[in-house]
């Protein structure tokens, strides 16, 4: 026997021309019992997942566009015992360059784990991304990198680099081709 339910919930709002929040809501329950004897085996599964998040835009500059995004989520997982939670703050600042093709964009991520097995631990630390469009904006080169530490017991127990490059060239409006590396 086994049962399932699916549910999500999404709002999105624009009180003003520079300003738009979102937020979501989602949610699976599976419930399964498995049994081979009904005296001497049987198994009970149970599953739960849910997960929220909230986004906020806020768009400014006529002369050099910019934007500034704050986000959050949330993620619950786990069975009858054992749950384990995932969080994430972000708060990114994009500068755009209008007729040069310059795009910048700083970000600050911090990530929350909390799991019965490992206790809790929590990643924080900065990305930044460097994007130059060219010849009409159908060439387009992206670097980004960051790094993340991850705290457990007050102590730093690893350090995570990320580094991409990318390069896309847009044949037409409905194609293009994309190579990319990290």
């Amino acid at each position: 026997t086994s049962r399932r339910f699916v549910g999500s919930a999404d709002l999105s709002w624009t009180p003003a021309e520079i300003l738009s929040l979102s937020a979501n809501y989602s949610s699976f329950s599976r419930n399964s019992i498995a049994r081979r004897d009904v005296i001497t085996d049987s198994i009970a599964f149970v599953q739960l997942t849910q997960s929220g998040a909230f986004t906020a835009n806020c768009a400014f500059g006529n002369a050099i566009p910019q934007m500034l995004v704050a986000s959050l989520s949330y993620q619950e997982t786990g069975g009858r015992s054992q749950i384990s939670t995932f969080g994430n703050a972000s708060l990114s600042y994009n500068l755009a360059i209008g007729q040069t093709g310059w795009n910048f964009n700083f970000s600050g991520i911090c990530n929350s784990l909390n799991a019965e097995t490992m206790g809790s631990v929590i990643g924080v630390g900065p990305h930044i991304t460097v994007q130059k469009a060219m010849y009409k904006g159908r060439f387009k080169l992206s670097l980004s990198g960051g790094f993340q530490d991850n705290v457990h017991d007050e102590t730093v127990v690893a350090r995570n680099h990320t580094a991409a490059a990318s390069l896309s060239f847009a044949i037409s409006r409905s194609q293009s081709l994309w190579a990319e590396g990290s």
